[in-house]
């Protein structure tokens, strides 16, 4: 849902995937954080009954699983949060206005042996304002189930990416509306796509 300024080129659109993402995350977190709970009365008592080996696994998985019952907490938590006050992608009579998650790709970050950030913390890609006199070219991804805009400006070397999945579909269509009106030089200047062969 897009919430109207005074303006008609100033708008305001929540930016966050919704409870789906979240849901999963709680479910799963939460599911393997009571297994470990769980385990650790259970091993306390293979213990008790000189079953050694065995109570120590159980203590042990138990006692790791604790972490993973806290991040379903924090999951939740964060879901409440965003569902009370979501992040918000604004548009501007003369810029995009970009929410903190928005700024970062994860594509970008750099990536231990695992496939895991070396860095938790890594500083942003883009910044927090866009002027739209910064922004070369705007096509639109549809290669994915989701489509995606890809913002190419000169503030960042890669382009900013605002994915439909973190968005009201209608909110989706309207923003690129708004910026087909706001900068229609940068839609001019996109490459055509090309058809996908059924």
């Amino acid at each position: 849902m897009a919430f109207e300024d005074e303006t008609p080129l100033e708008r305001a659109y929540p930016y966050w995937h919704g409870w789906c993402g979240i849901g999963c995350a709680v479910v799963l977190f939460g599911l393997l954080g009571g297994i470990g709970v769980a385990l650790l009365p259970l091993g306390y008592e293979k213990l008790r009954g000189n079953q050694m080996p065995l109570g120590i696994a159980m203590m042990v998985m138990g006692v790791f699983a604790i972490p993973v019952l806290a991040m379903a907490f924090l999951s939740l938590f964060a879901g409440i949060r965003n569902t009370i006050r979501p992040p918000i992608l604004r548009v501007t009579a003369t810029a995009l206005h970009l929410p903190a998650d928005l700024r970062h790709d994860p594509r970008e970050e750099e990536q231990d042996e695992r496939g895991e950030p070396k860095n938790l913390n890594p500083p942003p890609i883009h910044p927090e304002e866009i002027p739209f006199s910064a922004i070369r070219r705007i096509c639109r991804d549809t290669e994915r189930l989701h489509h995606v805009l890809e913002i190419f400006h000169d503030l960042a070397a890669s382009p900013l990416r605002i994915e439909q999945a973190m968005m009201h579909s209608s909110d989706f269509e309207e923003l690129e509306t708004v910026l087909r009106s706001a900068i229609p030089t940068a839609f001019a200047s996109a490459p055509p796509q090309t058809q996908t062969e059924e």
